[in-house]
């Protein structure tokens, strides 16, 4: 079995998902579920998550077409990236080492 990107009580965004929706929500690791099934998925790990905010719902989509919202739910691991302060941190470090690149900007008029 492939290592885990999150664990129980991190702030993770959501990368990948079946509907676009879903994408770039901030979910809170509450526990984890294990390997089961999950849409298409015979065996992936999933997490049980919260929504940081309401704003923001999770959006299930069944196969006969019914749509649920819910402020909780299940995500595979595989759909989340953690968000963790510590290496927030340091990519803003790396950042500072990146050296910008000068654009000219151009006036372009549209037809």
């Amino acid at each position: 079995m492939s290592k885990l990107f999150c664990k129980v009580g991190d702030l993770a965004v959501t990368v990948k998902s079946e509907l676009p929706i879903n994408l770039g929500n901030v979910v809170k690791i509450i526990s984890a579920v294990g390997y089961k099934k999950f849409s298409s998925y015979q065996k992936i790990f999933l997490w049980n998550v919260e929504v940081a905010s309401a704003d923001r719902p999770l959006v299930y989509e069944y196969s006969d077409g019914e749509i649920e919202r819910c402020l909780s739910g299940q995500v595979p691991d595989q759909y989340l990236r953690p968000i963790r302060p510590d290496e927030l941190e340091w990519l803003i470090e790396q950042e500072k080492n990146v050296p910008a690149h000068n654009c000219d900007a151009k006036e372009v008029s549209y037809v």
